[in-house]
């Protein structure tokens, strides 16, 4: 109740959330108790999930809702900032598959978009969650639990999921244009008209899943992401994404390499299907 008389008059900024993200940090040199306001706050969250926002003060039910979402932001706003300091994923504890994607889609409906929501969704759990057709653009995920997430038709470009290992996410119709998935492990992917234009997958691994098999013989390779050609899967990466040390696996078997732009391109299947140089 108290939270909603601080947070909900006024919106959260870029320049609020530099200012708090800031002060946690300073905050987290000189004591210790970063980690149970992170725990009160999350406490907060998840049962803000299952009973809403309370309102004490009356308004009108337009007043209310602007104020209601001015304050979940906020808590979300606070609940990463802590957990940034405190590098440690926030269980938390949504009620159904498709409750992270409702709850984003109302942050997101005023100020700031999407874009200010998007860049607290590190050391978060969202663990089969429903997120497709979302804009995630410029999102942070770093640290964030992914694991069998629905990412169908979602807009991921210039996100950043450096390091992360993802079981079973689907990407569908996903774009990654631009995104850093630097270190990134994808453990049995689904996906088809996927896009990696600009992508940073340096060190990276991508292994999918089943319904891929059968399009990776025959000539061809992922022929719903329009990669077509063999030939053609190599120009586009060496064309547009950082590629040294990038690993394409298929349930086990090694498909493609790349050790550096300077040396050959070689695409191992079996059998063999193609060899050529960069």
């Amino acid at each position: 109740m108290e939270w909603v008389k601080l947070c909900g008059p006024s919106e959260m900024t870029f320049e609020i959330v530099d200012f708090l993200r800031d002060e946690v940090e300073l905050r987290n040199r000189t004591t210790s108790e970063i980690h149970i306001w992170r725990n009160i706050l999350l406490e907060m969250f998840n049962n803000m999930l299952i009973n809403g926002m309370p309102m004490m003060e009356r308004f009108s039910h337009r007043e209310e809702t602007r104020r209601a979402i001015n304050a979940e932001k906020s808590l979300l706003l606070a609940l990463n900032a802590c957990a940034m300091q405190g590098k440690s994923v926030c269980e938390v504890e949504w009620p159904e598959q498709n409750s992270a994607k409702a709850f984003l889609l109302r942050a997101s409906s005023q100020g700031g978009g999407s874009f200010l929501i998007n860049s607290a969704l590190s050391f978060l759990n969202f663990q089969r969650c429903d997120l497709s057709s979302m804009d995630l653009r410029y999102a942070n995920f770093q640290m964030t639990n992914l694991n069998n997430v629905n990412f169908d038709d979602s807009n991921l470009e210039y996100s950043d999921l450096r390091g992360m290992t993802i079981d079973q996410p689907n990407i569908r119709g996903t774009s990654f244009i631009g995104a850093n998935l630097t270190d990134v492990t994808l453990k049995s992917a689904t996906l088809g008209g996927t896009q990696f234009q600009g992508a940073i997958l340096e060190d990276c691994n991508l292994q999918f899943g089943e319904t891929i098999v059968s399009r990776t013989f025959g000539g061809r390779l992922f022929t719903e992401n329009k990669y077509n050609e063999i030939a053609l899967v190599s120009g586009f990466f060496r064309e547009y994404a950082c590629t040294r040390n990038t690993i394409f696996k298929n349930t086990g078997t090694l498909i493609l390499r790349v050790p550096n732009k300077k040396t050959p391109l070689y695409a191992n299947f079996n059998p063999p299907l193609w060899k050529g140089k960069n």
